[in-house]
């Protein structure tokens, strides 16, 4: 069993209310009348539908080996700064 919340939510950092609208959006949600869950189904004709559009719109493709990552570093004098603290600087 899938849970947009603990599965979905957190794999994907979107929220649980951006999900299951997109759901709603696009037919993927139905709900079990009979014990009230709700099921996300998905057509293999719509993703095959959804992958041409996709590949009409020639979108920009992004190649992760050139992607470089870096930490954001932040100095003790700017992050005093950001949170106005005093700056002690004879401990710098």
């Amino acid at each position: 069993m899938l849970s947009i919340t603990s599965d979905l939510s957190l794999r994907t950092s979107l929220t649980p209310d951006d999900i299951i609208s997109c759901l709603q959006l696009n037919g993927m949600l139905s709900m079990n009348e009979d014990d009230r869950t709700y099921h996300i189904s998905v057509s293999e004709k719509a993703l095959h539908e959804h992958a041409q559009k996709f590949a009409q719109k020639d979108y920009l493709q992004i190649m992760p080996e050139k992607l470089t990552w870096t930490p954001f570093v932040l100095s003790k004098e700017r992050l005093a700064n950001l949170t106005g603290d005093p700056v002690d600087v004879q401990a710098m």
